[in-house]
């Protein structure tokens, strides 16, 4: 089988028996349609294939959007209950009007109703029926046991201010993942949210800013990635389906 003319023109050139067929002795026609198919299944590729390609070893990369929801629900726990042995606890603050705030980050069942109302987990039906089976109910139970022992029959300390609450493991991860939802949904529409301002619904106090601002330790991407610029090039994006 001869060469075609433009490689018998070149001096010591070989080429591999099999590849000929694919490469050079299509038809014209059928060689353009290779190259196409070629090109589009290179295209195709994802930016996560590609890394894992590269760096079988190393972990995903965080979106811009998710890193910062991750680092704003750790302020918020530090600003809301650095101070508490444990987290998982019903605010001890009382206020006249009382109020429903529990765990890490002290959500509360005011705010789980609205961004509920708003849509905000749809895109999350594990996380949407928990809000609305779980945490709304929880928050009815703190906001009927707060201050009213020896006033109701069925009162439980658990629901009082300062109480555990009833979460379980499971619980507690879902309260997570709603958080951060919450959390993203808000810096998609305004990524200069005040979130302090937003999360206690009024101005905090300058200590509640303080705990919050202090700075984190932070992931030195640079360091631990040889190509960080191609990472951020082609870089996953983030949905806030958590």
């Amino acid at each position: 089988m001869a060469l075609p003319l433009r490689l018998r023109l070149l001096p010591n050139v070989e080429v591999e028996e099999e590849l000929k067929p694919t490469l050079f002795n299509l038809p014209a026609k059928e060689n353009i349609n290779l190259w196409k198919r070629e090109a589009k299944e290179k295209r195709e590729e994802t930016p996560k294939q590609r890394f894992d390609e590269l760096y079988p070893d190393r972990p995903e990369v965080e979106d811009k959007l998710q890193k910062r929801v991750n680092e704003e629900y750790t302020r918020l726990q530090r600003a809301e209950t650095a101070g508490e042995k444990d987290p998982w606890i019903r605010t001890r603050e009382i206020p006249k009007e009382g109020s429903s705030a529990y765990g890490p980050v002290q959500l509360t069942k005011g705010l789980a109703e609205l961004t509920l109302k708003a849509g905000y987990f749809k895109d999350n039906p594990e996380v949407e029926k928990w809000i609305k089976n779980k945490f709304i109910p929880h928050g009815f139970r703190l906001l009927k046991h707060g201050k009213m022992e020896g006033k109701i029959p069925d009162y439980d300390s658990r629901f009082d201010y300062g109480g555990a609450g009833d979460f379980n493991e499971q619980d507690k991860r879902m309260y997570e993942r709603a958080n951060k939802i919450i959390l993203c949904k808000e810096l998609e529409k305004n990524p200069d949210l005040d979130i302090p301002k937003y999360w206690r619904g009024k101005e905090p106090e300058e200590s509640y800013r303080e705990r919050y601002n202090a700075p984190l330790l932070r992931l030195l991407q640079e360091a631990y990635y040889p190509s960080i610029r191609w990472i951020y090039v082609h870089k996953i994006r983030f949905t806030c389906s958590l």
